[in-house]
């Protein structure tokens, strides 16, 4: 793919998740109960919650003219595509954020989703800076933008950003250990009403 094909703005093009993607990335909808223009706290409380990751740093950018906001997170180390999903969603709903299409949507996804018992491919995102999408600066303001911009903000939280399998299987394991509480609690209260 070309970068004059990508520039002329005639197509929108998006990018599917590998098995091992060194990023991730949140899409925050316009519309969404969790966009800045609805709920001002909200935005923050969402880079607080997935920071036990050590997903410090993101780049913003308006995902198209539709204001949407798409928020990405480069680390340095390759890591199992479902594994990072579900280590974030799993942070953000723990902080009562619904992931959920049209709302708050992680990439990658947390999981392979199947049609037909076909497994089928992660969800895939637009491509950052094209037509209607800009860089914003820590007010949300949109800033000059160009791709070596965008290169040297990724590089930059490339370094900040400490996401490792220890963490993402230390938040996993919490999340499993909850769900074991909560299922046995729940079959305890069933045998007790028999």
């Amino acid at each position: 793919l070309s970068d004059r094909l990508i520039t002329q703005g005639t197509y929108l093009y998006g990018i599917l998740f590998g098995p091992k993607p060194q990023y991730a990335h949140l899409d925050n909808d316009f519309g969404s109960a969790y966009h800045p223009k609805r709920d001002p706290l909200a935005f923050q409380r969402l880079l607080q919650a997935i920071d036990p990751l050590g997903l410090v740093t993101g780049i913003t950018c308006t995902s198209s003219d539709s204001q949407g906001l798409h928020i990405y997170f480069p680390f340095n180390q390759s890591l199992p595509s479902w594994e990072v999903g579900s280590g974030i969603s799993i942070l953000l709903e723990s902080q009562g954020f619904k992931v959920q299409p049209g709302q708050l949507e992680v990439f990658p996804n947390s999981r392979l989703y199947t049609i037909d018992s076909t497994p089928n491919l992660f969800n895939a995102h637009r491509l950052p800076l094209q037509q209607g999408s800009y860089l914003l600066n820590e007010n949300l303001e949109p800033i000059l933008s160009s791709r070596s911009a965008f290169v040297r903000q990724w590089q930059h939280c490339q370094q900040r950003n400490t996401l490792d399998a220890k963490t993402l299987q230390r938040i996993l394991k919490q999340k499993k250990r909850s769900h074991y509480r909560l299922s046995n609690k729940a079959d305890k209260i069933l045998n007790a009403l028999n």
